[in-house]
């Protein structure tokens, strides 16, 4: 870079005078933003699905990435290590064997349970089920047909009008990494 070069960087610069960070509870980049028509991004899209079986038996269920998302939810997503684990890899935070009042349903010495270590790969598989299963927030759980909401989007354009026109006025980031894939709390004190 040339200095004359340099020294516009440097004015150009001189003229960001302020930095916003809009952190929104519970809600996930594609919640707000997969529907919302913004080109450039990358979003979920409708091909996207979890599977999941309801808690109370039957056959395996799938949740497709949709519109439509409910203004609130009937019970609360689990927002501890352990949904956040299942939610972003679909593999369990398990606890030993044994050591867990509801082993029988949601802790077992298979396989395919996280104890620690190197984090499971993400691939966004575990959202239904951990939202038909999860219990952290005592909110109860949730009935089998409001499963899929978890999966739901808001069409930003029409129901988040402010959030819509700020990320199409200004940056908005696609690609971010998370210090801690986990609870709410440290990612709120990181922030």
């Amino acid at each position: 870079m040339a200095t004359s070069d340099r020294g516009e960087a440097s004015k150009a610069g001189a003229d960001i005078t302020n930095v916003f960070v809009l952190m929104l509870e519970n809600h996930s980049f594609d919640n707000v933003f997969a529907m919302s028509g913004i080109e450039g991004i990358r979003v979920a899209t409708p091909s996207d699905t979890n599977t999941w079986t309801p808690p109370e038996g039957g056959s395996e269920r799938t949740a497709h990435v949709a519109g439509n998302a409910p203004w609130t939810m009937t019970t609360d997503p689990g927002h501890e290590f352990e949904d956040v684990v299942e939610q972003l890899t679909g593999v369990q935070a398990c606890c030993p064997p044994g050591t867990d009042p509801d082993a029988k349903v949601r802790c077992s010495d298979d396989a395919d349970c996280y104890r620690g270590g190197t984090y499971p790969p993400i691939d966004l598989s575990g959202f239904a089920t951990n939202y038909a299963y999860s219990r952290s927030e005592d909110t109860g759980r949730p009935a089998t047909a409001h499963v899929p909401d978890i999966m739901a989007c808001f069409d930003t354009r029409r129901d988040l009008p402010v959030i819509h026109q700020l990320a199409t006025e200004f940056a908005i980031c696609d690609a971010w990494f998370s210090s801690l894939p986990g609870p709410t709390w440290p990612n709120r004190f990181f922030v």
